[in-house]
């Protein structure tokens, strides 16, 4: 019985003995009571029910979190996930039952492989009783279990109420900033930052130095040099408890692979500009809005026979490459930002050059970017000539030598606003012969790109207008305005749904912490090489280059 009613009668004057047992005041006053503890209960309960900490309820952690917008969409991953780890410990147990080992294996593996572990598929016998290590069947049964308690209603309850209180945390530090976006992300999927790992590598690559890292910045992430890729290390909060071993011997974690979310601004992407048929000493300047100075990859497509030893200036950075060859009707020659040179897809760079210094721009438009002559009383700003330098050395002279060995060729690049060009082919001089036969000497044309060869030069064409020579196609990698790129782990594509896909419900619960106009867009990281944007990892380890690719190199397809 409640002690509520003799709290009560304890309450009134001694000389009415009003607790003592068998006066009718005291059965009233327990009637009246009875029902004050149910009140009390109901109130303590919506007491709780109106604090994010307390709360004991989904539809009560929904509501506190509709008071800020939050709706139940943004927690769909996390009953996704609920409901994944849920589905396959029932597989697990049904392949048990089934006696099919194969399942088994599968999916325990796929849960090892949700869970973030390393080696997923070698992880199975860590849930095998001590007495029986060998026994994969208890094993499995073991870690259903394990999953199950993974997700009980008390943790997706406290997992939900993370997620609210996390959201309204980052509003309150302000948002979008790319600390915001971070964290955001790194809520959305159910993980947290990892300060104490962010800690340690920042601490390393401090002693050690950093030529790609802004070690200045001490909000505990990591930052690009160029401002443009931000990454933090993560850990998961719906990890499973540690597995137990048995006598006195602690449990033990699983192995967890490493991971990282990332954020970068301005991504790149491939811009390409077709400049058509273009004929011998043509001058054109083509126009970009950018950042800053790229790089170019420059394709030449031969056209009927007059592709000769085509040759590309960019004649503001006084800079150029040659190709020592002739480029068939329809065939590209391409050259790449890494320097390489490839004609219809095989390597010729050992047929190319390149050089590097003062050219002739347009006599008929002067231009402030036009080399001139050293000396005193230049103009400020002005850019005083050097000689050009050839790559390798030796390939402009008359006597240059080709194929060579093969090295890099220095790639023109292409600046913000008009940049202005030249495009030749391999129009014959005549050489020089001094002598009567048999005792004469020839002496050639410089540079090498100008001396007639039989069958590796053209003629000289009447005056205007020149026949087309080639088609021109530049392309480079353009930072996107207005543009952040999240990159989450690839792990999560297995809550991928017929509605939507993980990198989608991401971007939706990102909407709240982006700024008006610019657009947010999400991407799984990828451990594959990518040919133009995959870089080696360096030596101190700078975590923001693996948003741009890895280094792991692509199987090699079945053969068909």
């Amino acid at each position: 019985m409640s002690t509520r009613p003799l709290q009560i009668l304890q309450r009134f004057p001694a000389h009415l003995e009003a607790a003592r047992p068998g006066k009718q005041l005291g059965e009233a006053v327990a009637a009246l009571a009875g029902g004050l503890d149910l009140l009390s209960s109901d109130l303590a309960g919506v007491r709780r029910a109106h604090r994010l900490a307390d709360a004991d309820t989904l539809r009560d952690l929904l509501l506190l979190g509709g008071l800020h917008g939050i709706d139940r969409t943004q927690l769909d991953l996390l009953f996704l996930r609920v409901a994944k780890v849920l589905a396959l410990a029932q597989a697990l147990e049904d392949a048990v039952t089934a006696g099919d080992t194969a399942e088994r294996d599968a999916q325990a593996q796929a849960l090892f492989e949700l869970w973030g572990t390393e080696t997923p598929g070698a992880l199975l016998p860590r849930y095998a009783p001590p007495a029986q290590p060998a026994n994969l069947n208890a094993a499995a049964t073991a870690l259903a279990a394990a999953a199950r308690r993974s997700v009980t209603f008390r943790k997706v309850l406290d997992a939900a109420r993370e997620r609210v209180r996390e959201i309204c945390r980052i509003h309150g530090n302000g948002n979008i900033t790319v600390g915001s976006l971070l964290e955001a992300a790194t809520n959305a999927l159910d993980l947290e930052v990892d300060t104490a790992r962010n800690a340690q590598v920042l601490a390393q690559i401090r002693e050690a130095g950093s030529t790609t890292l802004d070690l200045t910045r001490t909000d505990g992430y990591f930052h690009s040099l160029d401002r443009y890729r931000h990454v933090t290390f993560v850990k998961d909060r719906l990890r499973p408890e540690p597995v137990p071993r048995g006598g006195n011997l602690p449990p033990l974690p699983l192995p967890y692979a490493e991971e990282i979310v990332g954020v970068e601004e301005n991504p790149l992407r491939r811009e390409e500009r077709d400049l058509g048929p273009r004929p011998h000493a043509d001058l054109f300047s083509v126009s970009r809005r950018g950042f800053s100075q790229a790089e170019l990859e420059v394709r030449i497509e031969g056209l009927g026979d007059h592709t000769v030893g085509p040759h590309l200036v960019n004649r503001d950075e006084g800079c150029g490459f040659g190709f020592a060859g002739s480029v068939p009707d329809g065939k590209q020659l391409v050259l790449t930002e890494e320097g390489t040179l490839r004609l219809d897809g095989v390597d010729v760079t050992d047929r190319g050059y390149s050089w590097k210094g003062a050219c002739f721009a347009d006599a008929t438009a002067p231009h402030t970017r036009d080399f001139v002559f050293a000396g005193p009383g230049l103009a400020e700003g002005a850019r005083p000539l050097t000689f050009a330098v050839a790559t390798p050395p030796g390939t402009l002279d008359r006597d240059a030598v080709f194929p060579h060995p093969a090295v890099s060729l220095e790639v023109p690049g292409i600046g913000v606003g008009d940049t202005r060009f030249a495009f030749f082919v391999q129009e014959a001089h005549l050489s020089l012969r001094q002598g009567t036969a048999p005792a004469f000497t020839v002496r050639r044309v410089t540079p090498y790109f100008a001396i007639g060869f039989a069958d590796r030069s053209v003629f000289a064409p009447p005056p205007n207008p020149h026949p087309d020579a080639a088609k021109l196609k530049l392309a480079w990698r353009e930072h996107q305005s207005y543009v952040v790129r999240v990159s989450i782990p690839p792990r999560f594509d297995a809550l991928d749904t017929p509605e939507a896909t993980a990198l989608e419900r991401v971007a939706r619960a990102l909407e709240r912490f982006r700024s008006a106009g610019v657009l947010i867009e999400t991407k799984l990281l990828d451990d594959s090489w990518i040919l133009g944007t995959g870089v080696l990892p360096l030596p101190e380890g700078d975590p923001t280059l693996r948003i741009l690719g890895g280094t792991v190199v692509s199987p090699v397809p079945p053969a068909s």
